[in-house]
């Protein structure tokens, strides 16, 4: 069972830490990587309580049961216990004081009165223990088993039943409540903090402190003001409840979403029309979002010009330097009369800097998300195109085969899979994805059915069984809920403000947020979890306690959840928005729309440059090149300073290269904003990878 445990521990502390490497821009500050590890390793760590909380639980369950005791919950237990020893405190007072009084008073005499007395003491302990092994004998259906009631009475110090894994459900009581605070005080108080202090505006460190302050100064003031005994029950009661509901949202969109991804990802045709219509969606957003930026930068570089001698232009020059040096240029150029104050405001500078580094990092974002899904767009088109080759192999310009003596059978395993198994291999995660909801959302229903449980797990747990097959059927069901949550909150996108993005892409901000998010949700899982499984009076329960301020509730999200989920499922959601004039992608074969042709514009000028590039590498980098499909990614390691070379432009906003585009184009658009949708060119203006190249010059090609 140690080893088992040790194995587990090891592996899901370098899970999680690979995931933190994954996501996170590399230039983040390291106390921002750890907060985010140690708040991601607490978040996901009862994933390995739990099992042994159900273990334990269920063995003191039998063994109660074996001797006879049926015990409905632990508050029943614990009221027993207190019964008990008070009944015993009153029996041992009335004898001792009105029976026994002169006796009792020799126990301050000699050494053999001591001993006396002690004896005499012990008799009415035994004379109390006879009483309640009367009173338990009312319990007992089976006379035989009294024997058994020798061990099961009260301890010395008349605290609890005999329990032989007392130690270890105490030890994972003082666990629960070790992750619940801190868990409790990550969300509530530090990442908010940090998040606050991430995304301020301001340029030192007292600053950025005293800003995150004054940003969560309402929350703390809520909380000074219920004072601590309100927000105690708070955070034992109310909190899991209203993290329930968050739970069931996303937990019914991600039992539907997950089965439906592998469903619509077995067609590569309907997979390559989405990363055509994904292509003019991303496009246009890189587009809007630097004209935000380029309208910010005009004011101030208006401000830096006119306040040359002021003693805060560093800090402006700053907010320059994160600029792109493109942008700068085009801002330069287009630039008119702006109005601006007489003398630099502090507070403006403030909030120029929080919004042109959150405006630089949302286009960092939605480059590389453009520039993921222009790879994925190749790979797709490459693959179609070589369903019949005769050679077996994938043929394409960013394909390089590979050599050596089983080089050749690697290339043919790799078509075989792309081309025959790629489509059985979704079918089959469609099907196990598919059962495990429906297995999740019978379990979810089994709470109005307590005497009757739908849920197959549960039945296999409240089994006896070993402790290996305890944490089988117990992290199966439990880590595919975790997952359709965390798939949720992973994959949520809010615009200019949060998002998770692969590839070392999110910033400091989005992550604060997802970790405030990912603390909000364990216990709630727990909860619904254990609710699910039918499994009580486990060390959680003793914990948390059970939901005391709507106890409704915990049949209303069972409901919820269906109702969401098929919600989901019909794609009710999408419709709706079509129905208010938003249109959305719809995953069948007679859907078309504008932007699949323009998407395929889009890429196919992409690919264009991007092939010339790659030629380019091919010539001066062969050596360098790997094997298989290159991605722009894979580029970027090859020699870089010889690719960017010396006009490679500064400012954090570039992504290994120098977009150039038509100043003119944009001027058009700047003279009427209103018509911005109309006139956005469908060309990857901002996307040209040859630094000798016009946009124009290209489309001449």
């Amino acid at each position: 069972m140690e080893l088992i445990t040790i194995i587990e521990l090891v592996s899901f502390l370098l899970c999680v830490a690979y995931l933190v490497y994954y996501y996170s821009i590399k230039s983040i500050s390291l106390h921002i990587k750890l907060l985010t590890y140690f708040s991601w390793v607490i978040s996901f760590g009862f994933l390995f309580i739990v099992p042994l909380d159900v273990y334990y639980t269920k063995q003191i369950e039998y063994y109660y049961k074996d001797n006879g005791i049926v015990v409905q919950n632990q508050r029943q237990l614990n009221n027993w216990n207190y019964d008990i020893q008070k009944e015993q405190d009153d029996l041992f007072e009335q004898l001792s004081v009105e029976k026994n009084r002169n006796n009792l008073r020799k126990l301050d005499l000699g050494d053999q009165q001591n001993q006396y007395s002690k004896k005499y003491v012990e008799k009415l302990r035994n004379l109390e223990e006879q009483e309640q092994l009367s009173e338990i004998n009312n319990n007992v259906e089976n006379e035989q088993n009294l024997e058994n009631y020798n061990q099961i009475r009260i301890d010395q110090d008349g605290e609890n039943l005999y329990n032989p894994y007392e130690s270890e459900f105490k030890s994972i009581q003082v666990a629960w409540k070790a992750i619940w605070w801190i868990c409790f005080f990550m969300t509530w108080i530090v990442l908010p903090f940090f998040q606050e202090y991430e995304n301020a505006g301001d340029f030192t460190i007292t600053g950025k402190i005293k800003t995150s302050i004054k940003q969560n100064l309402k929350l703390i003031g809520f909380m000074l003001v219920g004072g601590v005994i309100f927000v105690t029950y708070l955070a034992i009661s109310g909190t899991v409840t209203c993290g329930l509901f968050l739970v069931v949202i996303l937990l019914g969109h991600g039992m539907v979403a997950l089965p439906k991804r592998y469903w619509r990802e077995k067609d590569l045709h309907m997979t390559l029309k989405y990363c055509y219509y994904l292509a003019t969606q991303n496009e246009s957003d890189i587009y809007e979002t630097q004209y935000k930026l380029e309208d910010e930068t005009k004011f101030l570089q208006a401000n830096i010009d006119k306040h040359s001698s002021d003693p805060n232009i560093s800090q402006l020059q700053y907010i320059l330097n994160l600029v792109p040096e493109y942008i700068q240029e085009n801002a330069r150029n287009q630039r008119q009369k702006i109005k601006v104050s007489d003398q630099l405001d502090v507070q403006k500078i403030r909030k120029m800097h929080k919004t042109i580094k959150g405006l630089v990092a949302s286009l960092n974002k939605l480059k590389s998300k453009q520039e993921f899904n222009t790879d994925e767009t190749f790979q797709i088109e490459d693959i179609i195109a070589s369903r019949n080759n005769s050679q077996r192999n994938i043929q394409g310009q960013f394909w390089v085969s590979r050599s050596g003596t089983f080089g050749s059978f690697i290339d043919k395993l790799v078509w075989f899979w792309y081309t025959k198994m790629f489509k059985i291999y979704h079918m089959l995660f469609f099907g196990i994805f598919a059962v495990f909801s429906i297995i999740v959302l019978l379990g979810e229903l089994s709470i109005f059915f307590e005497q009757n449980n739908l849920s197959i797990f549960a039945q296999l747990v409240n089994q006896k069984i070993s402790y290996f097959m305890t944490q089988v059927f117990t992290l199966i069901p439990l880590l595919y809920i975790t997952f359709c949550v965390y798939y949720g909150l992973f994959n949520i996108k809010i615009k200019g403000f949060f998002g998770f993005y692969s590839n070392h892409n999110t910033d400091s901000t989005s992550l604060m947020f997802g970790s405030i998010n990912f603390t909000r949700v364990s216990a709630p899982i727990c909860y619904n979890f254990l609710q699910m499984m039918n499994i009580k009076n486990t060390a959680f329960n003793t914990v948390m306690g059970e939901m005391d301020i709507f106890p409704q509730l915990q049949y209303l999200f069972p409901l919820l959840l269906i109702i969401l989920s098929c919600f989901n499922l019909f794609d009710l959601y999408r419709k709706v928005l079509a129905i208010l004039g938003f249109d959305q992608f719809q995953f069948s074969d007679d859907f078309n729309h504008d932007h699949i042709e323009d998407g395929q514009k889009i890429i196919a000028r992409a690919r264009k440059t991007k092939e010339k590039e790659f030629e380019q590498i091919k010539m001066y980098h062969k050596d360098q090149i790997k094997s298989g499909y290159n991605s722009q990614q894979s580029w970027n390691k090859i020699n870089p300073k010889d690719q960017k070379g010396d006009s490679f432009e500064k400012g954090i906003g570039n992504s290994g290269f120098k977009p150039t585009y038509n100043s003119q184009s944009t001027s058009s658009i700047n003279s009427s904003r209103e018509n911005q949708a109309q006139k956005i060119p469908l060309g990857n203006n901002y996307y040209n990878f040859n630094n000798n190249q016009n946009y124009d010059d290209i489309l001449n090609i």
